[in-house]
């Protein structure tokens, strides 16, 4: 698919009066500099792109599907080539929520227990009604919002806020203030807090996509920062000491996770946006790293392990099966 000459949009230079599209509208320009975001009217898709320094025009569209496209092709993301991977820690934790669902219903009296005289045993009743089935118990985890799919997208929304904390951190400074955020986020702005007071980091570039034209594919990563040599944690644990280490002094491309902890993919991610990174122009970091916030008000700072060949292997396996469903 090909983005029709990348939207007869025209990089602008950012000055300090906000371009307009071609509809007349502001165009948003973000603290990453040459990243904007136009739109063609109320029905039109919201399209954010950037020019990297070395001319890759990276766009992207969140409605109706999320897509990016690389010098106006369409590409998959890193986390869409990333999918892949066996993730066996997200089916136990699709298990885990769907037991908290079937719990929720009891606390909300729409599930309980009955005896049928007819079969002599005890039965499962929603709302009262017969010995429920499983599609009774989905379609009552449903109309409840309590399905895996309704927690991942509270995950998400969570995910968004705090990264939006450490953009606006970057952007202007300004530390965030977990009261200001709702109670189920404030142990991960906390986190956020500890992570900037320990490190000190400069903000060199932030919420930036890259995009790569030999390999296809592209993404958007959080941060690039600068650190000088500063103890950090570098794991954290819920009920003994956390390890410390001393930093090294550096340029580091970070990504800012509120997981249950750092997979393989995470480093496999840092991986992608280096490579694409440097191919677009911009300077190659000393290393990469995941900035792990939890909701015990922890943080953990981890260097990726990952090399781009892996990070590859995994794309031309994605490759692979595309083809095969084609």
């Amino acid at each position: 698919m090909k983005l029709d000459s990348f939207l007869a949009v025209k990089p602008v230079s950012v000055s300090a009066e906000p371009p307009t599209d071609k509809g007349g509208e502001r165009a948003n320009i973000s603290p990453a500099g040459g990243e904007r975001e136009t739109s063609g009217g109320d029905s039109a898709p919201v399209i954010s792109y950037n020019v990297t320094p070395s001319g890759i025009k990276v766009a992207y569209q969140s409605e109706p599907k999320r897509t990016y496209w690389v010098n106006e092709t369409e590409v998959p993301s890193v986390t869409t080539v990333l999918g892949i991977l066996n993730k066996p820690q997200l089916v136990w934790w699709g298990m885990q929520r769907g037991v908290e669902g079937v719990i929720d219903l009891f606390a909300k009296g729409v599930l309980a227990t009955a005896f049928d005289w007819d079969i002599d045993q005890e039965v499962l009743c929603v709302d009262g009604q017969g010995s429920a089935s499983v599609e009774q118990i989905v379609d009552a985890l449903k109309e409840h919002k309590l399905t895996v799919n309704h927690r991942l997208e509270k995950a998400s929304e969570r995910g968004v806020n705090v990264h939006d904390a450490l953009e606006a951190w970057a952007a202007t400074g300004a530390m965030p203030r977990p009261a200001e955020f709702p109670e189920t986020e404030r142990p991960y702005v906390e986190g956020l807090l500890k992570f900037l007071a320990d490190v000190d980091p400069t903000p060199i570039r932030q919420e930036v996509m890259v995009g790569s034209v030999e390999h296809g594919f592209a993404g958007r990563f959080d941060l690039v920062m600068e650190a000088q040599s500063k103890e950090y944690t570098s794991r954290c644990y819920p009920k003994r000491a956390n390890k410390r280490e001393m930093l090294q002094q550096g340029m580091f491309l970070c990504d800012l996770k509120t997981s249950r902890g750092t997979y393989a993919s995470h480093h496999l991610q840092l991986a992608a946006y280096e490579l694409a990174a440097v191919e677009g122009g911009y300077p190659a970091t000393d290393a990469q790293a995941v900035i792990h916030v939890t909701d015990t008000g922890k943080y953990e700072f981890v260097f990726s392990k990952a090399t781009s060949d892996q990070f590859l292997a995994i794309r031309r396996a994605y490759q692979a099966l595309e083809e095969l469903d084609a």
